[in-house]
């Protein structure tokens, strides 16, 4: 039988760090500079722009005749503020029992959930239904890929020119480049911008076309990477969505910059106080953010179904 001494059972002690980290989580906006944004806001509703639809010459009339003037088409896009507010306490009576201050952690922690937020916005936008309509008491909707407003279908199908259920491919990547330049989208001024996951950043890296430089002087990857490929600006996101019918197809989004708005009614503002009407007088961190995002254009955003079984982000 093991013999304990006085020495091990009252002086030994067990140390703790007072260092706090944030758990894994994504910490900036991913999507926010890729769109087009404004700041300031206010009223129920908002107008992010307003467009002219094509005019068209036509073939004079008999000479003398009068003229006929032809109607310009107007229309407008709408956006509705979406308000979130996150409340936390740090009790006093715990602050006297630990080592720890969390209080600067916590601020980056509600700043990450704020980029998390407008990047959750963005990615609702690409393939959510619009508002459209002169004011806002003559609203109409368009669903995506569906409607007048979509002549040529901007969905790209999961099997598509291979007739079995893929990834992301270079091919499909071609397909969404030649559907924006359908929609009469200027490609030698504008550049796509594509939202992937690690899984579709794989299927690619996969591909010999990406990784191999027997087809392109200079190399697609660089440092473990993909920089640009066939024109595209890359973006990566685990927020991004799936399939409600299929939880195995990732939708991946294909759009350019003024294909999107994302307008911000209030950016995340903190107030800290100290709540004295409850128990140990707490600190309390309130945090409030309002804002909206909407598609611009049918013609500017592009759907790319990819299989997809990683499952979504692991931040909530």
């Amino acid at each position: 039988m093991a013999v304990v001494t006085a020495y091990e059972v009252e002086l030994l002690t067990v140390q703790y760090t007072s260092a706090l980290e944030l758990l894994l989580q994504q910490m900036n906006s991913r999507l926010r500079g890729a769109v087009s944004s404004k700041s300031g806001y206010v009223g129920k509703m908002a107008s992010p722009v307003q467009y002219l639809g094509a005019l068209q010459f036509k073939q004079p009339a008999a000479r003398g005749s009068t003229l006929t003037p032809s109607v310009a088409g107007y229309q407008r896009r709408w956006m509705t503020p979406n308000d979130r507010d996150l409340t936390i306490h740090v009790d006093t009576f715990d602050e006297l029992r630990t080592i720890v201050d969390p209080k600067s952690q916590l601020s980056a922690a509600v700043q990450a959930a704020a980029n998390r937020f407008f990047d959750d916005l963005i990615i609702g936008a690409f393939f959510g239904t619009a508002s459209i309509g002169v004011d806002a008491s003559s609203l109409t909707t368009e669903t995506f890929d569906s409607g007048s407003n979509f002549p040529v279908s901007v969905s790209i199908a999961e099997d598509f020119s291979v007739g079995t259920e893929t990834g992301l491919t270079p091919k499909k990547m071609v397909e969404a480049r030649r559907i924006l330049r359908k929609y009469e989208n200027d490609m030698d001024v504008l550049t796509p911008h594509i939202g992937i996951s690690a899984q579709q950043e794989s299927d690619l890296m996969s591909k010999m076309e990406v990784i191999s430089t027997e087809f392109r002087e200079r190399p697609v990857m660089e440092n473990g990477k993909i920089g640009s490929f066939l024109g595209f600006q890359f973006h990566y996101s685990e927020r991004l969505g799936f399939d409600s019918s299929d939880t195995d197809q990732r939708l991946v989004p294909v759009w350019l910059e003024d294909g999107v708005h994302l307008g911000v009614w209030k950016e995340v503002s903190t107030t800290i106080s100290q709540r004295t009407d409850i128990v140990s007088h707490p600190w309390q961190s309130y945090s409030m953010i309002s804002a909206g995002a909407t598609r611009l254009q049918a013609g500017k955003v592009v759907k790319i179904r990819c299989l997809d079984a990683s499952g979504g982000s692991l931040t909530i």
